[in-house]
């Protein structure tokens, strides 16, 4: 399992709760989380909701399983890992390089755990955890948008082959909308990404890309839906422009 591997190997044999509110040791973990910062003792801590009648079987599990890690039993986040480490890559894989999959993803649990303080149990763990995940990756393309030298790195041949060949199919001109509809390749769509702010990327990639109303796009990242459909106007406008300023290069 890949971010259940990565714990396992670089935070072995350390407790970071050595004792429970109760006084009592807590047994060794195999894995180290990050120390969870609450004021309550371990032993008063609970979701802030009671369990759930209604829910299915799997929410139940959940349920029971962040009782056990918010009293004590850090290990027991592990199985939360095992359920749900597939979903997670579902959801990053389609918004950050295959290159950095598994450092995002490790980095989503490391944030779901140290947050789990905070569920309140009113909606089910996935939703949660998928808000995490989007927001993981959003602020992945922020740090990458910040570091790099270079804004946008040069077309491939195949793109530029695909360009080329696109601007010849159009007799009478670019067709900006056509373009971007064409752009959807995901390799090329990437690219035109990278002139893009990490807000406004990550707004199109799920209302555009991925099909999630604005409403739920805004709840992911936890932005307004004003704020989201502003981005998405914004970046698709600036990569129709892009588009047909570099398809004129090649006319």
């Amino acid at each position: 399992m890949l971010v259940m591997a990565r714990f396992a190997q670089e935070h072995s044999r350390v407790d970071p709760w050595p004792t429970t509110g109760t006084g009592k040791v807590a047994p060794e973990s195999p894995v180290r989380f990050p120390v969870l910062s609450t004021d309550r003792p371990k032993n008063e801590i609970e979701l802030k909701q009671p369990p759930n009648e209604h829910a299915g079987d799997a929410e139940r599990q959940d349920e029971e399983i962040i009782r056990r890690v918010l009293g004590g039993e850090v290990d027991a986040f592990e199985d939360l890992i095992v359920r749900y480490e597939s979903f997670a890559v579902r959801i990053v894989v389609t918004k950050v390089p295959r290159a950095d999959l598994e450092e995002v993803v490790h980095d989503v649990f490391i944030r779901a755990f140290k947050s789990l303080p905070g569920f309140k149990g009113t909606s089910p763990f996935r939703h949660w955890l998928s808000r995490i995940a989007v927001r993981a990756c959003y602020d992945y393309w922020r740090g990458q948008y910040q570091n790099r030298e270079d804004p946008v790195s040069a077309l491939s041949e195949r793109q530029e082959s695909f360009l080329e060949n696109l601007a010849l199919n159009q007799a009478d001109g670019p067709n900006d909308q056509a373009a971007v509809d064409q752009f959807e390749a995901r390799e090329l769509l990437d690219w035109a990404f990278g002139y893009l702010s990490a807000g406004d990327r990550l707004a199109i990639s799920l209302t555009y890309l991925e099909g999630y109303s604005v409403a739920e796009a805004a709840e992911l990242l936890g932005w307004s839906s004003a704020n989201i459909k502003v981005r998405c106007y914004r970046g698709k406008r600036k990569l129709r422009q892009i588009i047909s300023k570099t398809m004129e290069m090649r006319t």
